[in-house]
């Protein structure tokens, strides 16, 4: 088990240690000279980190200027923002708020209908008003639901 363990330990370092060659290579070639290269194929290497940079730029200028196109579209020639783009950013609160106002109707109506059943049953029944206030009364009330 030991020399199981020590072999995974010693196979993780060679391959931590042939990372860390292949890094240094990579870090190499992509930073500069590297005497095993011809002159030629460093040329082409540095010609295309060139054209690289300057496509990272060009990318960056044309998001840029996306982004300012949509934001002078957005607002108009003035630079005020339409009162149809104004009144939309209030449609999600407003929508909001009426379902609300509307859940706490419908949640209204139901414990006034529910408050109304009792009453119906209580005052349909035949018990004296007296019964109610009789304290086996509401225990009777407990027992006999459901």
């Amino acid at each position: 088990m030991n020399s199981l363990k020590n072999r995974q330990h010693a196979t993780q370092q060679d391959q931590a240690q042939l990372e860390r060659v292949f890094a240094q290579r990579v870090i190499a070639g992509l930073g500069g000279f590297d005497p095993s290269l011809h002159s030629h194929m460093e040329r082409r290497l540095s010609a295309a980190r060139w054209q690289a940079i300057e496509s990272a730029r060009r990318v960056r200028r044309l998001k840029v200027m996306a982004s300012e196109v949509a934001l002078a579209t957005a607002t108009g020639p003035t630079g005020m923002t339409p009162w149809w783009a104004r009144l939309a950013s209030f449609a999600p609160a407003l929508a909001l708020t009426l379902g609300l106002i509307a859940i706490d109707k419908l949640n209204l109506n139901q414990r006034i209908e529910a408050a109304a059943e009792v009453d119906a049953a209580l005052l349909a029944d035949d018990l004296p008003p007296s019964a109610y206030v009789d304290p086996g009364f509401a225990e009777f009330l407990k027992q006999s639901r459901p």
